[in-house]
């Protein structure tokens, strides 16, 4: 349980990691200092079934990401932009289901992920 736990941590820090790059600034602001940008999840952490889902994450500073459990708008606004309406629906009900995630799936993730940044640390070195 140990190591399930670790690879979890691991896998926040690369979705992390993936969405600063990938997105570069706060998604909801503008706000672009790396020392603040986090990885801000749509629909929390807690859903297992979103929790590393790249669509469900997107960069955020701190404060944003810190006002989206007060108000939803700003951060939903966004995501109808960037994904569509009908994305969002089916994104809360993947949300809900009770989802069982083999720790073979999230060791899956984690090295699809690291390749991933790879590639994204080329492209914007290429720029």
């Amino acid at each position: 349980m140990k190591d399930r736990k670790k690879l979890i941590r691991i896998l926040d820090s690369l979705v992390k990691e993936y969405v600063i790059l990938r997105d570069k600034c706060c998604v909801v602001c503008g706000e672009a200092d790396k020392k603040i940008l986090a990885s801000g999840h749509y629909f929390s952490r807690y859903h297992l079934a979103t929790r590393f889902d790249l669509k469900n994450n997107n960069c955020q500073c701190h404060v944003c990401n810190a006002r989206h459990e007060e108000d939803i708008k700003p951060y939903k606004f966004y995501m109808i932009g960037k994904y569509g309406k009908a994305f969002l629906e089916e994104l809360e009900i993947k949300k809900n289901k009770i989802t069982i995630v083999k720790t073979w799936e999230l060791e899956t993730l984690r090295d699809y992920l690291k390749i991933e940044i790879e590639e994204l640390k080329k492209h914007l070195n290429a720029i």
